[in-house]
Formats: structure tokens, C-alpha cells, sequence
């Protein structure tokens, strides 16, 4: 069991649930369609479904990486050499350990690369449409597949310009097989779509920006501060000298392919990087990944560059081709030395506390072996609540609550964020709030105002006074001997 989104995505595998409480920006039906299918055809729990579906969509992406390299033209070592770099990347291997979308992102995209390098080394067309199913599935899976599908489009516009004549054939079983992989996607928008309460305008908004982060899509607020946190993101996954074998790696591969092919995993390189380096959200970091899986391609080939090079060169390669592989050393040092850095420079990393989650191990540690804190903060929390209470509290600590009581059948009887499965942002009836205060059924997830902010009732907090009871508190009429515990 993990935290935030991710407990979502396990509780809906559970339940076999494609759509979410959330925006359709948000569903990812591919991802749980699959995940559920394992967790019914095993019998194993959903957690664990969905932790195995996003590492073995991890594995997929790196085998994908080295087998597309290698068909490019780089050397076995280089080839290997930028796979493990991607395998043992932060954010990658990160979220190869949890229930995630993205590495599905990863996996599906590389497929696409991947059928792309068969179809121009063998000639084979019908490579093309498997090209077009993946990412029809890759948009199933994540709106990041969009970006893919602009950069082909425009790279098929800019190369059969003269000729697209001659392959509408091509063209047509190409966006047909696309559209197959779209269609639980699509089944999804078109349900919505169908509410009386819905337009199709309102659904396509729901489904491409989401309800709350449209500002943040189009995000254009270049800054310093911008730079230098990309910068510092994708250090932390590529700790080494990868991204300065990019430049050479684009280098070599226009001048040994052709250029519509050196073309694909370049162009996917700069759109994802400009889209991810702009969409400032919380976990903008994970939006990085299809950026580092093109990147890994372009790193195999600049490695390859470096391996061949002579003269005053050669003593260096082999070091240097060394510290693509040292980031396990680096992230294993990385929780001594932040506290001393952050001591001096305010640092990006989420460091709001979390009952049995200590925040600078859970994020800077891309491997969780054996950590059980959420379950453990679930068991413990729930046991301490009357059957009948309500509990407020963030989303990062909604989902593994919500699975508690899907999955294991502890406490169903309590409301959540005052109604079962809903957003955190829904309003509560002022009437609910001083019944629920009087009975002594309200609790909330902290002190802080930014509890009540998710439910958008910061009145609540004005109003009414706090006293802990283990892992939670209890929301009590404020009166002269009431005091609010930190």
C-alpha cells in the first residue's frame, strides 16, 4: 500500500472501477483495466496488482530502450549502459515500485519508438499501425501520449508531404488501429458526455486540462527558479554525465539514420522536456519520465560516441560511462546530506510530515523494500474512530483510508471526506458540520488550516477548536478551556 494517487489507483483496481471519483484528465482506464485483470486472474491483493503492473511496465520500457539502441547502431555496452542508467533513474525507479501510471507511459511509448526503428530498418508497413494501436493505448493511459501523437503526426506531415497520396492506405489502418486502442478511453468520454448535466465541450475540458490544473497546462510563466528546478529534477534521476551525451547522441543518430528516424526520439525529447518543465504542479518531477525515456535513446548513442573516441579521450571514457550506473550510491547518501542543505537553500522536496513516513527517505529513496507505513497509519487510524464518524483529511492520506475500507472491510460505517469516494474538494453543509461537532463524530487529519482547505470551508477551522486523539483530531466547540495541540 502506498500514499496519495496512488492509493486511489489501488482501491479502484479493486473494485474493477475504470472511471474514478476525479476528472477524466484523471482516470487512466488502460492502467486499471489491466492491473484489475491481474489482480482477478491471480487472486493476489489489488496493492500488490498494481505495484507488479507498474514494474513490469518498467521492465518493458528498459528492454525497449536497449533493444531500439541497438537497432540504431550503438554498441552493446553503450546500449546497456543507458537502459540500466534509465532502470536505476530516481523518478523511474521510483515509480517502478508503486502503483503508477507512468511507466506504462514509458513502456507504450518506447513500443511506438520501437515499431518506428523496425518499420525503417525493415521496411515493414504493418509495423506502422501497431505503432498507431500503442499509442491509442498510450492515451488510454495518460494524456502525455497526445504529446507523442502531435510529434508524430508532425513528423509524418514533414516527411510524406510530396507523397501522402500513396499511402492512404497506410494512413487509414494507422488511425484505425489508433482509435481501437482509444476506445476505453473514448467509452469513458462518451458516457460523461451523455449526462444531462454535461456538454461535450465540458467533457473534452475534463478529460485534456482536468477541473483544476488548465492554468497550469498552459503555463508560460518562464523564470529562473523554473530552470534551475529542472535542472535539479533531472540531475536527481541522471546524477552522471548523461544529459551532456544527449547533444552527441543527436549528432551521431542523424548522421547514421535517417533523419525522419533521428527525428522521433528527439522530437519527443524536446516536447515532453517543454511540457514537463512548464506544468508547475506538486509532483511536477513525475511528469519527466517519457522525457527521460527518449533521453535514454539519445544517451546510448552519444555513449556510443564517447566509447569510440581516441587520443587524449580515452582515459576518460570509461569513468565517465561509469557514473551513469553510481545513482543507487548517490540516493543512498542523499537523506544524511539534504537535512544540511536545507539547513541553508529552501528545497523542492515535500516535507509535510506523515504518520510513519519520514519525507526526505520516502522521496529521495526510489526503492520502498518492505516500508508498511501506510497500512500501518490505516489499521491505527481507523481502529481509534467511532463507527459512525466523519473524518476530513487530505488526499494523501484519503486513498490508503478508502482502500482500508474497501479491501479490508475495516470500519465501513465511516464517512470520508464526508461522503464515501468523493473529491476532497466538495463542499460540506455548515448544518452537517455543527451536528457531526456536537456528537462528537468530526475528526480531521490535523491542526492546520490547509485540512480544511481541501474541503474549502475554512470557516469550520474558525469556528471550532481541535484536540488530539492519536493519529487524528477531534473537532470540538471552541470554548474558554479548549486548546488547539501542534
Amino acid at each position: 500500500m502506498v500514499w496519495q494517487d496512488s492509493a486511489d489507483y489501488q482501491w479502484r483496481i479493486a473494485l474493477g472501477d475504470l472511471r474514478g471519483p476525479h476528472e477524466l484528465a484523471r482516470a487512466h482506464p488502460l492502467f486499471i483495466a489491466l492491473a484489475y485483470g491481474l489482480h482477478r486472474l491471480t487472486g493476489i491483493e489489488p496493492a500488490l496488482a498494481g505495484n507488479i503492473m507498474s514494474a513490469l511496465s518498467a521492465a518493458v520500457a528498459v528492454a525497449n530502450v536497449f533493444v531500439i539502441a541497438r537497432l540504431l547502431g550503438s554498441s552493446q555496452l553503450a546500449s546497456t549502459a543507458a537502459a540500466a542508467a534509465l532502470a536505476m533513474s530516481h523518478t523511474f525507479w521510483q515509480f517502478a515500485t508503486m502503483t503508477e501510471t507512468y511507466t506504462l507511459v514509458g513502456a507504450l511509448m518506447s513500443g511506438e519508438i520501437l515499431c518506428l526503428t523496425l518499420f525503417a530498418r525493415t521496411g515493414r508497413k504493418w509495423v506502422i499501425p501497431l505503432c498507431g494501436l500503442a499509442n491509442g493505448l498510450g492515451v488510454s493511459n495518460h494524456g502525455l501520449a497526445l504529446i507523442s501523437l502531435a510529434c508524430y503526426v508532425a513528423i509524418a506531415v514533414i516527411v510524406l508531404r510530396r507523397t501522402l497520396g500513396k499511402h492512404l492506405a497506410l494512413a487509414a489502418a494507422t488511425a484505425a488501429c489508433w482509435l481501437i486502442g482509444f476506445l476505453p478511453l473514448l467509452a469513458l468520454i462518451v458516457r460523461q458526455a451523455a449526462l444531462p448535466e454535461m456538454t461535450l465541450v465540458d467533457t473534452l475540458r475534463d478529460w485534456l486540462v482536468g477541473r483544476y490544473y488548465a492554468s497550469n497546462v498552459f503555463n508560460f510563466d518562464l523564470s529562473f527558479r523554473m530552470f534551475i528546478l529542472v535542472a535539479a529534477m533531472i540531475g536527481l534521476s541522471f546524477p552522471s554525465v548523461a544529459v551532456f551525451l544527449v547533444p552527441p547522441g543527436v549528432r551521431r543518430l542523424y548522421r547514421q539514420t535517417p533523419a525522419w528516424l533521428a527525428s522521433v526520439p528527439t522530437a519527443l525529447f524536446v516536447a515532453h522536456l517543454l511540457f514537463a518543465a512548464r506544468y508547475n504542479i506538486v509532483d511536477q518531477y513525475t511528469f519527466f519520465i517519457p522525457t527521460y525515456v527518449a533521453m535514454s535513446i539519445l544517451v546510448a548513442a552519444g555513449a556510443d560516441r564517447l566509447l569510440a573516441l581516441g587520443g587524449r579521450w580515452r582515459a576518460l571514457r570509461w569513468p565517465l560511462i561509469t557514473t551513469l550506473l553510481w545513482s543507487p550510491l548517490v540516493y543512498a547518501m542523499l537523506p544524511v546530506i539534504m537535512p544540511r542543505i536545507a539547513a541553508h537553500v529552501r528545497l523542492p522536496i515535500p516535507t509535510r510530515e506523515i504518520p510513519y513516513r519520514d519525507p526526505l527517505r520516502w522521496f529521495l529513496w526510489p526503492w520502498h523494500t518492505g516500508y508498511r507505513g501506510p497500512e500501518r497509519f490505516v489499521r491505527e487510524a481507523l481502529a481509534q474512530l467511532p463507527d459512525d464518524a466523519v473524518l476530513l483529511i487530505d488526499q494523501t492520506r484519503a486513498g490508503p483510508l478508502y482502500y482500508g475500507q474497501v479491501v479490508w472491510g475495516l470500519q465501513p460505517g465511516i464517512q470520508i471526506n464526508h461522503e464515501r469516494r468523493a473529491g476532497p474538494s466538495q463542499p460540506i453543509d455548515p448544518g452537517h458540520v455543527a451536528d457531526w461537532v456536537a456528537r462528537g463524530r468530526l475528526y480531521i487529519g490535523g491542526p492546520e488550516h490547509d485540512q480544511f482547505a481541501h474541503v474549502e470551508d475554512r470557516w469550520v477551522r474558525e469556528k471550532y477548536g481541535v484536540e488530539r486523539e492519536g493519529l487524528l483530531y477531534r473537532v470540538v466547540p471552541v470554548t474558554p478551556s479548549s486548546e488547539t495541540e501542534d
